[in-house]
């Protein structure tokens, strides 16, 4: 608990960002559906029509439509939430009786959207289907007149058979069959769920910034001779040497929990399979493994403090823990392989592809006799400078 508390601010630092991350991303992935594109709808007609209207965009799968003011529209457009607002303006229904479908409604974008000019198609075609009911009601209806035809329930019989034609059935039928397709689908499951793996990147970097800091204090103990009194006592060393492995591994499990638990209450992360758990502990001892190496290395924690952010985010950027390691190029995920952090998302990337396989631990395993070398290189060498 010394390594833990040491360093009160820098230890909720390390803490508090993973779970940002894991927030910003829960939010985003989860709250927002990347499949459905919102529209703002303001009606200033308030008629039959534009409700008509309304009720018929609000039924297309793929969109989702707020009824709003034209004021609060431009602000959820302006923050990002709709694609666009339409308006309706006054006299929308009177236009339409009267055929007149030039002017209806104003459109707002942002220039930055891609989905502008599809809703448009959308309300466009809306629109059209509207107006060519009323024609047809009105030419039939005239047809009925001048025929001197039985005219009762006219009008909602040429609505319903309208709804047949224009919604139980498509105008054309494609019959089509989808050959060799299973690659396909294998790419697209793994950049949809490969996502998740940059909140964990952002785990993996503090973790290591947590735990490469906090072994400064076994430079401060190698300078004041506390190691140096283990070593007149029976296997006194290694079991001290042990001892403080093993705080950096459960310090590094202990920060990695509170981010599993706040973001598992929140909601913003899911963690149900206990191979990812496998994953990052494997991560969490080689973390701790180099720190210890490093504080055999340097002589003073001022000297390993100021190496410790250049290689963490070297390190961290070479293993790609801000960006998707599913859309890198084969060269540069190589690169990100030869970094624990690399080789712990690729890890993480195969248990979202394959929760069954067991590919994952072909790079995870890669830790474990490297977490065993580094501290074979460190136990000697510590035991050398404690004289």
């Amino acid at each position: 608990m010394k390594l833990i508390f040491k360093n009160v601010y820098f230890t909720v630092i390390a803490i508090i960002f993973p779970v940002l991350i894991g927030g910003i991303y829960g939010y985003t992935a989860y709250k927002g559906d990347a499949s459905v594109i919102r529209t703002a709808f303001v009606d200033n007609d308030n008629t039959n029509l534009s409700l008509e209207l309304y009720e018929r965009i609000k039924k297309k799968e793929g969109l989702e439509v707020f009824e709003t003011s034209l004021e609060e529209g431009k602000i959820m457009l302006e923050a990002g939430k709709v694609e666009a607002v339409f308006v309706l303006k006054e006299g929308f229904e009177e236009s339409l009786y009267n055929l007149d479908t030039d002017s209806l409604v104003e459109i707002y974008i942002l220039p930055s959207s891609f989905s502008g000019a599809f809703l448009s198609e959308i309300i466009s075609s809306e629109i059209m289907v509207i107006n060519s009911k009323l024609l047809s009601n009105a030419l039939i209806t005239e047809k009925f007149e001048e025929l001197n035809f039985y005219k009762e329930r006219l009008a909602e019989r040429i609505n319903e058979y309208y709804i047949k034609l224009t919604e139980e059935e498509p105008l054309m039928q494609v019959e089509y069959e989808i050959v060799n397709a299973s690659h396909t689908f294998e790419e697209s499951k793994k950049l949809i769920d490969s996502q998740k793996y940059m909140v964990y990147g952002g785990l993996l970097m503090f973790i290591m910034f947590f735990l490469m800091f906090g072994s400064s204090w076994i430079i401060e103990e190698k300078e004041s001779g506390v190691l140096k009194r283990f070593k007149t006592m029976e296997k006194g060393f290694i079991i001290s040497f042990w001892a403080r492995f093993f705080c950096l591994v459960i310090s590094g499990v202990f920060q990695a929990a509170v981010f599993v638990v706040i973001n598992a209450f929140f909601g913003t992360i899911v963690f149900n399979e206990p191979r990812i758990f496998l994953a990052l502990l494997i991560f969490i001892v080689t973390a701790s493994s180099m720190a210890v190496f490093f504080a055999s290395v340097f002589k003073t924690a001022t000297r390993l403090n100021a190496f410790t952010p250049v290689f963490v985010l070297l390190t961290s950027f070479a293993g790609s823990c801000f960006v998707d390691i599913s859309l890198l190029s084969d060269t540069f995920e190589k690169v990100s392989l030869l970094t624990p952090q690399g080789i712990t998302l690729k890890a993480l990337n195969e248990i979202f592809i394959d929760r069954n396989s067991l590919e994952w631990f072909r790079y995870s395993g890669i830790l474990i006799p490297l977490s065993m070398l580094l501290l074979s290189v460190s136990y000697p060498r510590l035991k050398a400078l404690s004289k």
